[in-house]
């Protein structure tokens, strides 16, 4: 009897030559987006000079929900420590703007006193939002930003011509100029941190 083993043996190898091999495991990286190392990534101060991005972050530490929470408030910390340097380069703007045509007296006058300041500071909190939040193992971070222009400049101008009206004086249209222009230089600093 003929035996056909040498072609069952071919077969086998050629059924052998067609298996997929062994896999290794899968291994995936996940990549954080540019914001979390630096919350102005993708600011372009051309077309959003007024707008002031921030980001915070805290460690899991096994509870996900506390650390998110805590990262939106670290956020939020951040943005309102931003905001109210912003503020602060707007008064000084105004002051040094003004400084010419009024006396100390009167400049005094036109600074914000604590109740103003807490209440533009507290509206703009109010205004600011969540643009995105991510986490990996270890942590959680939170992304936040401010339209600076609608949410501060704005209502600072309101206060301030409120302020000069007192004095029967209006801000000029090159008086708003020169806090926008302040405003946007304060934003790219903030920025650049």
């Amino acid at each position: 009897m003929r035996t056909h083993r040498p072609a069952l043996l071919a077969l086998l190898l050629l059924a052998a030559c067609g298996a997929p091999a062994a896999r290794a495991p899968v291994r995936l990286e996940l990549r954080a987006p540019g914001w979390v190392g630096h919350p102005a990534d993708g600011w372009d101060a051309q077309a959003e000079p007024l707008v002031l991005r921030a980001s915070g972050s805290a460690r899991t530490a096994g509870d996900p929900a506390r650390a998110a929470a805590q990262a939106d408030a670290a956020a939020a910390q951040a943005l309102a420590a931003a905001t109210r340097r912003l503020l602060d380069a707007l008064q000084h703007a105004a002051d040094a703007r003004l400084a010419p045509l009024l006396d100390d007296a009167a400049r005094a006058g036109l600074r914000l006193d604590d109740a103003a300041t807490a209440r533009l500071l507290a509206a703009a909190a109010g205004a600011a939002r969540l643009r995105g939040r991510w986490s990996d193992d270890e942590s959680h971070w939170a992304w936040v930003e401010l339209d600076a222009g609608a949410e501060l400049l704005a209502p600072y101008e309101a206060e301030l011509a409120a302020r000069l009206a007192a004095l029967s004086r209006e801000p000029t249209a090159a008086d708003c100029a020169a806090l926008r222009a302040a405003l946007a230089a304060a934003v790219a600093g903030q920025h650049r941190r």
